[in-house]
């Protein structure tokens, strides 16, 4: 299912403000499957996006580990698109 077809769906399933923030945690992942090393991509997800705190979850440990010593020019990229975060939250 595409992110946009999973969107329409919550919006018409959901009370609005979960489906607000429905939209903004896909468009989030969106951003980060973008910006992300072909090494990880498909192996991290976004668990909660608040005060500018970003928190991942990986599929591992060793995933989490490459994560973690990226996260200066993760946060950089994903400002360069409209995801502005000041602190990266990594677990596994």
């Amino acid at each position: 299912m595409s992110a946009a077809s999973l969107a329409d769906l919550l919006a018409s399933q959901l009370p609005h403000g979960l489906a607000v923030r429905a939209r903004a945690l896909l468009g989030t992942q969106a951003a980060l499957d973008r910006v992300l090393p072909a090494a990880l991509a498909g192996h991290v997800r976004v668990m909660q996006l608040e005060n500018d705190l970003l928190s991942l979850a990986c599929d591992s440990g060793a995933v989490a580990s490459r994560l973690r010593h990226q996260t200066d020019a993760l946060m950089a990229n994903l400002g360069k698109h409209g995801v502005d975060v000041t602190t990266v939250r990594v677990v596994a």
